[in-house]
């Protein structure tokens, strides 16, 4: 038989190991939840890492599906899209990254596209910017200039029938649509009276050196373009400058500004020549009997400088240079042929200085304020995209960047990227 203090002993020890077990029970217990949060906190902490990590690829992956005819003809950077289907596509995109982890719960909040629309002429100018600062470097390394230009046209119209937008609809998708008055002719007398040639009034590297260098690399005018610069319009810079639908109409407000231009710096010239103003003092006695000859000399100056404006331009369109300030020996129109009413067709004197139409273009151009020319630009593009690739081409449609937010397990973060940054 077991003595009292055998069995009190026996007793103890079970008791012992009763607590032990008990406090590894507890100290397993707690371990495990340990482990169980550290697992759960590095799950989320993985889910939000990734999150932030991978956010801004999604926004890029966007930004991947630019539309490459628009880049190929415009090097231009934007996808189609709104803010519905960029949503979609975004928690397309992080479903199948978390995919199978059912510790995750991520989802796409408040997408906003609209500040980055290609429609908005600041985004616009920025790509420009960009594409006319790489093409200027590459021109300068690889020595490229104006002889890139091909004359397709010999001042006859004969390089094809003039075209028209007629579609009202198609008229009322353009991007300026509504804006007609660009204020040209009124800013271009004192203008023009501050400057010898239009190579010397842009300073390089300001946003107008760079659209007016953009709307000569990407568009072609009705005498001169770029190898493949072939769109819907013929006289695309024209368009740009007079902003009017067809061809034709494009072509005689670019004539009849050329003139009014050229007729300012006319008379300037006939008003600092002696030799020339004695003539037409004499012209005028004769023609008044002496009476108010300053009126009359006042309208022979004005008919004369008409008269070598209308004669510049042809020169112009012939691909014949003209100096904004005329000599006596570029001066072609006598005033014998201008009393008599005499016109011989278009005189070239032999000179060979001065601005070509490509330059009076680009004079033009410079009238205009940046908006208009951006706005027209983006006409240009919507044209010629919808002419020659898609029929239901919108500007509007197409952007250049993307902002959204995301929740990660009740976090929330915000990525954004853009073409240009």
């Amino acid at each position: 038989m077991l003595h009292k203090e055998q069995l009190i002993s026996g007793k103890e020890i079970l008791s012992k190991r009763g607590s032990i077990t008990v406090y590894a029970l507890v100290f397993l217990t707690t371990m495990i939840s340990l482990i169980s949060f550290y697992i759960s906190a590095s799950k989320n902490e993985l889910v939000k890492t990734g999150s932030y990590v991978l956010g801004d690829l999604w926004a890029e992956s966007i930004l991947g599906e630019y539309d490459t005819e628009l880049y190929d003809k415009y090097g231009i950077f934007a996808y189609y899209g709104d803010e519905g289907l960029v949503g979609q596509k975004l928690q397309f995109l992080i479903d199948y990254t978390f995919k199978h982890k059912h510790y995750a719960s991520c989802n796409v909040e408040n997408v906003k596209i609209y500040d980055f629309s290609l429609a908005k002429t600041e985004n616009l100018l920025k790509q420009i910017r960009e594409i006319m600062t790489l093409e200027t470097a590459s021109g300068l390394i690889m020595g490229e200039n104006d002889s890139a230009l091909v004359r397709y046209d010999d001042g006859t119209g004969s390089s094809g029938s003039p075209r028209a937008i007629f579609n009202q609809s198609t008229l009322n998708s353009l991007p300026s649509a509504g804006r007609t008055n660009d204020g040209l002719l009124d800013r271009a007398g004192e203008f023009l009276k501050s400057f010898t040639s239009v190579r010397d009034i842009i300073k390089t590297g300001t946003d107008e050196y760079f659209i007016n260098k953009y709307i000569q690399s990407k568009f072609r005018n009705t005498y001169y373009a770029k190898e493949g610069n072939y769109g819907f319009l013929f006289g695309e810079q024209e368009y740009i400058v007079a902003g009017k639908t067809s061809d034709e109409q494009n072509r005689k407000a670019v004539r009849n500004r050329i003139i009014a231009m050229r007729e300012v710096m006319n008379v300037m010239y006939i008003e600092s020549n002696p030799e020339m103003q004695e003539m037409i003092l004499a012209a005028a006695a004769v023609i008044t009997a002496g009476y108010a000859p300053e009126e009359a000399a006042a309208v022979i100056t004005g008919a004369w400088a008409l008269a070598e404006s209308v004669n510049d331009y042809e020169l112009l369109i012939r691909g014949k240079p003209v100096p904004v300030m005329k000599t006596e020996e570029s001066w072609a129109v006598s005033l014998e042929n201008v009393i008599n009413n005499i016109n011989d067709g278009c005189i070239d004197t032999g000179n060979r200085t001065g601005d070509d139409y490509n330059d009076y273009i680009v004079y033009m151009l410079c009238l205009l304020d940046d908006k208009t020319k951006l706005l027209r630009i983006m006409d240009l593009i919507q044209i010629n995209m919808r002419y020659n690739y898609r029929s239901d081409f919108l500007i509007q449609e197409h952007y250049v960047g993307v902002n959204y937010q995301m929740n990660a397990n009740g976090e929330v973060y915000e990525f954004e990227a853009e073409y240009q940054e």
